[in-house]
């Protein structure tokens, strides 16, 4: 993998492959199906070689393009999380940068799989966080990177039942 994250295809291929033994016939049309669809705008191809367009965990891997971000960005997580990044800030945990985005059905979708129960959304002011100081990047049209959002950045959040 290189300085910009990108990798490639046969070499993400043979990984896949050597990770779990029911992959070992994963093939090339697969891998590129499922970065393709599955995960939305998350994984971006050109040629041969392929790339994660944002959630590196790899030190060196930058990505995204530094921006002002808009004025209001939103946090898909579940109520449990809420109550500690609330009094904590909201910080990466084991990736690199907290992902934030500006399409709040997208939010709602990531809190409802980090929980069986509530998702929540809180709104995170951005603009700002970016007044004082705070960077953020754009990964790709609606998801957003910044190194840790300041709890006082961290609204009172919009909430969605489960179904």
């Amino acid at each position: 993998m290189d300085c910009e994250g990108w990798a490639e295809v046969e070499d993400v291929l043979l990984a896949v492959r050597c990770h779990k033994s029911q992959w070992r016939r994963f093939s090339r049309a697969q891998l590129l199906e499922v970065a393709t669809t599955a995960f939305g705008n998350r994984f971006e191809i050109r040629g041969d070689r392929i790339r994660a367009l944002y959630g590196h965990t790899v030190p060196f891997v930058e990505t995204g393009i530094e921006r002002i971000p808009p004025t209001v960005l939103f946090h898909g997580t579940n109520i449990h999380a809420y109550k500690s990044f609330k009094q904590n800030g909201l910080n990466p945990m084991a990736r690199k940068y907290v992902h934030l985005t500006t399409d709040y059905r997208y939010a709602i979708g990531v809190g409802e799989a980090k929980d069986d129960g509530e998702s929540i959304c809180p709104e995170i002011a951005a603009q700002a966080a970016y007044k004082i100081g705070q960077r953020f990047w754009q990964a790709n049209s609606h998801v957003w990177l910044t190194a840790a959002v300041a709890s006082e950045f961290i609204s009172p959040f919009k909430t969605r039942l489960r179904a």
